[in-house]
């Protein structure tokens, strides 16, 4: 999940919310302005978050650490890892 696209004050507001057990994505919504997927969203992390780390739920500063994507392997990718060894060594000799 791409973060922090609205303000950190916003995002504080929702988790606060999700503390006091307040879950419904759409009020939320409705009261900050933001689209009711971006609630939903952040509401699914915060759950994330209670599931995983429940001593960091208060932390309005931790998230859920994402590992980094990998690189889909299509035809041309695997093509290109075959190449660039061989580019790199026509590099040295130059």
């Amino acid at each position: 999940m791409r973060r922090h696209q609205i303000p950190q004050k916003q995002i504080d507001i929702m988790r606060r919310q999700f503390i006091r057990g307040d879950e419904t994505g759409y009020r939320i919504a409705k009261k900050l302005g933001i689209s009711t997927v971006t609630s939903w969203r952040y509401m699914t992390e915060f759950k994330r978050i209670k599931a995983a780390y429940p001593e960091k739920l208060n932390n309005m500063k931790f998230f859920m650490p994402e590992e980094p994507k990998q690189h889909r392997m299509t035809p041309l990718y695997v093509q290109f890892l075959r190449v660039l060894p061989r580019l790199l060594a026509d590099e040295d000799l130059e």
